[in-house]
């Protein structure tokens, strides 16, 4: 019996927002074009990795890039909005230099802490809530294919950034002071590769 599955994290493809850097958060835009083309790379990416099931945020940027690899395989596709970007409250859709100014800048895009922006979410619940709904699905996937005793396809999930990053912290101690921001540590249509020991319940890196 296999107690290790392979999970590959996977960000969206770019959108128009990402190309003014101006802070999505719960908020949405397009794909560019070279998003699409960047989904459309990370179907092959999933397709050489053999993923049989994609779990996916429910926005907009994350879900469309997702469908690009799932559609074509015909398999299942199980969205999640716990599997969405952190909330940034009221600096949603204000732009990164305009950011800059604010005092817990910092803290709150390259640190792991309880600091949140005004009406948004810390680092820490967000990769609570990442966290719990990635092991319960990694779990009922195990006993809906009854496979306990083999060996679970890898899985490929579709999320956003800075959730991603927060994630990483709460499993990793060395990706809890950062020296760049999520924008900097995964590119759009880029794969974290990690494993999910089914006895645990806990993830590691590769």
């Amino acid at each position: 019996m296999s107690d290790s599955i392979s999970i590959l994290l996977a960000r969206h493809g770019e959108t128009y927002w990402n190309t003014t850097q101006r802070l999505q958060g719960h908020l949405d835009s397009q794909l560019t074009v070279k998003g699409q083309n960047q989904a459309k790379k990370l179907a092959q990416t999933f397709a050489n990795y053999g993923v049989k099931t994609v779990l996916s945020s429910t926005l907009p940027r994350a879900l469309n890039t997702a469908k690009v690899y799932a559609n074509n395989r015909v398999i299942p596709l199980i969205t999640d909005p716990r599997l969405m970007e952190r909330h940034f409250g009221v600096w949603q859709g204000q732009t990164m230099a305009s950011l800059k100014q604010q005092k817990s800048y910092h803290e709150v895009f390259y640190q792991f802490s309880s600091t949140a922006p005004p009406e948004g979410e810390s680092a820490l619940v967000a990769a609570r809530r990442f966290r719990q709904a990635l092991a319960q699905h990694i779990m009922s996937l195990r006993s809906d294919l009854n496979i306990s005793k083999a060996v679970l396809p890898p899985i490929g999930v579709v999320s956003h950034g800075e959730v991603l990053r927060c994630f990483l912290a709460s499993i990793d101690s060395r990706w809890q002071q950062a020296n760049k921001n999520a924008s900097e540590l995964f590119v759009n249509g880029g794969v974290t590769a990690l494993n999910f020991n089914r006895q645990t319940q806990e993830f590691s890196l590769c």
